[in-house]
């Protein structure tokens, strides 16, 4: 979908600005570079960008259950995302 591919790019833009906001300008390319690292990996850098995003660690967590092991970094905060957006 063309509104999915927007809405992926405007995510990257903001979890880029929110990385060089926190002093960790860089970290959002390798972040959404590494599409072939672990899944276990991926989880926890899904985490570390929702944390990023202001979302407490606790929040980041719930928000990541049931997301697919498989799934690649920018889905599974996308997912997360959407999850969170449907709670308010």
């Amino acid at each position: 979908d063309e509104l999915q591919e927007t809405y992926n790019a405007e995510m990257k833009e903001k979890v880029a600005k929110a990385f060089a906001m926190s002093g960790g300008a860089g970290e959002e390319e390798e972040m959404f570079a590494e599409v072939s690292v672990s899944a276990g990996n991926n989880l926890a850098e899904a985490e570390k960008a929702l944390m990023v995003l202001g979302y407490t660690k606790a929040e980041a967590q719930m928000a990541l259950k049931g997301v697919p092991p498989t799934a690649t970094l920018e889905e599974m905060v996308s997912a997360a995302l959407r999850k969170m957006a449907l709670r308010f």
